[in-house]
């Protein structure tokens, strides 16, 4: 149908997709998606071909199996990736999402399963003939899934060019596509990291605030200590200390409370430890520390006979 012969598809696999157009529910879209865009694949190829990967330690095999029936409770199976139902959809495995068929009869979908980050994000996928039977008018062939040896990458990606020149088709290699999504994501923690260190940084501000009030609070217990004979250095020492094992109890109270919400995502992905955050706090306990330190010297420069006498 696109005018390829059987040589030039050696080793090349082709896949069509029916497509009923939608909201982007990607990380791409700012908003959250409603009616996003669904995608009707060969769920027995897809089965077959054992594609992607699935989340939740479930098969691929299955997951793929289950999109070409009814469930249980008779809705349409649908998965998607993890930042598509997750974030741009806000469902997850076993929801319901309610949507209406061409002639306006309500339809209910079913997540049956989550596959790992993709290229197809932004939209769900569902069997190509359940997407045929409920929307026969509104949606088409017109998205081709070409699966290539590495090798034959680019071969396939001016094979496909050619062939598609005059019906003003896109090719988008699959390494393009999750470096777009990458970008965005990659943009959007770079954020938080900078609002979370700035954050880190009014805290120690703060912090080195209240140490100083409890200091000068405590300045004639300091005049005692130099009056009986403790040299500067010593109470500069026990002070500094005192705030520094303050501060370090909240800056390890944070940093656990933060691993143990994020564990579940860190062991999930085998993702590496945060070495620019990782510095960032160290950046930030260093300066916590400076701070504190600097303040208990300046809490004892005072001699111990103006500060008894003023006491007086």
């Amino acid at each position: 149908r696109i005018g390829l012969l059987e040589e030039e598809l050696q080793g090349i696999s082709l896949w069509p997709v029916r497509v009923k157009d939608g909201e982007d529910a990607s990380c791409l879209s700012p908003g959250q998606a409603s009616r996003p865009k669904i995608l009707g694949v060969d769920a027995s190829a897809f089965e077959g071909r054992r594609a992607f990967e699935a989340l939740g330690g479930q098969d691929i095999g299955d997951l793929w199996g289950s999109l070409q029936a009814r469930t249980a409770r008779g809705a349409i199976p649908i998965v998607g990736d993890e930042a598509t139902l997750r974030w741009g959809l806000g469902l997850g495995p076993g929801d319901l999402h309610e949507d209406v068929s061409e002639t306006g009869e309500p339809i209910t979908f079913e997540v049956v399963g989550v596959i790992a980050r993709s290229f197809l994000q932004g939209a769900v996928l569902t069997s190509e003939h359940h997407l045929a039977e409920l929307y026969p008018k509104s949606s088409e062939t017109r998205m081709v899934l070409v699966d290539a040896a590495k090798e034959r990458g680019n071969e396939a990606r001016e094979i496909m060019k050619s062939a598609l020149a005059d019906r003003g088709a896109r090719v988008t290699p699959t390494s393009e596509r999750l470096a777009e999504f990458a970008r965005v994501e990659t943009s959007y923690i770079r954020i938080f990291l900078a609002f979370g260190l700035l954050g880190l940084l009014l805290g120690a501000a703060g912090v080195a605030v209240l140490l100083s009030r409890n200091a000068l609070a405590r300045r004639r217990e300091f005049a005692v200590l130099r009056a009986l004979g403790q040299p500067r250095s010593q109470v500069w020492l026990s002070l500094t200390l005192e705030h520094c094992a303050l501060v370090a109890a909240g800056l390890a109270l944070g940093t656990i409370a933060a691993y143990v919400g994020l564990w579940p995502t860190i062991a999930e992905r085998s993702l590496e430890a945060p070495t620019l955050a990782l510095g960032g706090l160290g950046a930030i306990a260093t300066l916590s520390f400076a701070l504190t330190s600097a303040v208990a010297w300046g809490c004892v420069q005072d001699e111990p006979a103006e500060t008894l006498s003023g006491a007086a």
